[in-house]
């Protein structure tokens, strides 16, 4: 697909691969909210960079190479904040104090 993808056209590429995507989604993240995020977010970015994106060579292989980096990016995210958010024990006297 070459040049800029009008408003039916984006709309028959979403129903064609929204479910698809999102069971792709779901094999990286365990939370369906989350996937349908990551999803959503794909299509935001399809839209606003519609006229600039080059999709000549493979929608779909662009859109779930989207669809997998944005899932491990949202996996990297939690595990990062989850580290954070775990205070470290420097010793055994601070676990009885």
């Amino acid at each position: 697909m070459t040049g800029e993808m009008d408003k039916t056209a984006f709309e028959a590429v979403f129903r064609k691969f929204f479910p698809a995507l999102m069971a792709f989604s779901l094999k990286y993240l365990p939370d369906e909210d989350d996937a349908r995020e990551v999803v959503h977010n794909v299509f935001i970015n399809l839209w606003e960079k519609r006229a600039s994106l080059d999709t000549s060579s493979s929608l779909k292989s662009y859109l779930f190479t989207a669809v997998h980096n944005r899932s491990l990016n949202v996996l990297r995210d939690r595990r990062k904040f989850a580290d954070e958010a775990m205070p470290e024990i420097s010793s055994e006297e601070d676990i009885h104090a």
